[in-house]
């Protein structure tokens, strides 16, 4: 299994070598005899807009940055971005870059998939199910309401022991400082695993006053 954020035009080139790579792994485990198949987590639900709305295209020179306007939208799952109108003439750019023996097939994949109703999300899923047709790969987005639902005894465990495992991520976090590494993710014993959507925005669950706050908003697994 491995994953990405859902970046503008499949983002860094890096996405497609983990999604190859995870195919390759799957078929040599069951050629051993262990039946495996690859899976391609799409990171929907972050809400880092400023990592996905942009990619860097090659051209004779260079490289040319491409934009998407996100300005006024902030804190919101990438999932729930639409495209917008704007992207009718960047997918027109891209696929005017491409090149190769693929261009044109490519430049259409582009701009069929990439359209204003779609999502940063959905967009990057389509895209991706194009370019991987065929070699089994299934690609999972944890905004489906049923995967919410299978993994509702996961959450309220993370819930339940957010102080044992908000003390196991810090004191992880301070052995990887100390071994010459940088803090991967900001953890806090306040701390858990857990966020909620409040008003369209995603907002990080913590631990407040001996409950659970969002914000400045008490939370209802408080007595729970």
């Amino acid at each position: 299994m491995t994953g990405q954020q859902v970046g503008l035009f499949g983002g860094p080139a890096y996405s497609v070598y983990k999604a190859l790579t995870a195919v390759h792994v799957a078929r040599q485990l069951t050629e051993r005899g262990i039946n495996a198949v690859p899976i391609f987590w799409l990171a929907t639900e972050d809400h880092d807009l400023a990592e996905v709305n942009h990619c860097f295209l090659p051209k004779r020179g260079g490289f040319e940055r491409l934009d998407l306007p996100t300005t006024g939208i902030a804190d919101r799952r990438v999932g729930d971005v639409r495209l917008g109108d704007e992207v009718r003439a960047l997918s027109a750019q891209v696929s005017a870059l491409v090149e190769g023996a693929s261009a044109e097939e490519v430049g259409r994949w582009i701009t069929e998939c990439y359209t204003p109703e779609e999502s940063f999300g959905s967009s990057y899923g389509k895209l991706m199910t194009r370019i991987f047709a065929g070699r089994g790969l299934i690609f999972l987005d944890p905004m489906s309401a049923e995967l919410h639902r299978l993994s509702l005894p996961v959450m309220r465990r993370a819930v339940k022991e957010h102080k044992e495992i908000a003390g196991e991520l810090v004191a992880r976090s301070a052995a990887l400082e100390k071994a010459g590494f940088h803090a991967q993710v900001k953890v806090m014993e306040q701390s858990t695993l857990v966020f909620r959507i409040v008003e369209g925005q995603r907002m990080a669950l913590r631990a407040a006053n001996g409950g659970l706050a969002v914000g400045s908003k008490q939370s209802r697994w408080k007595r729970r």
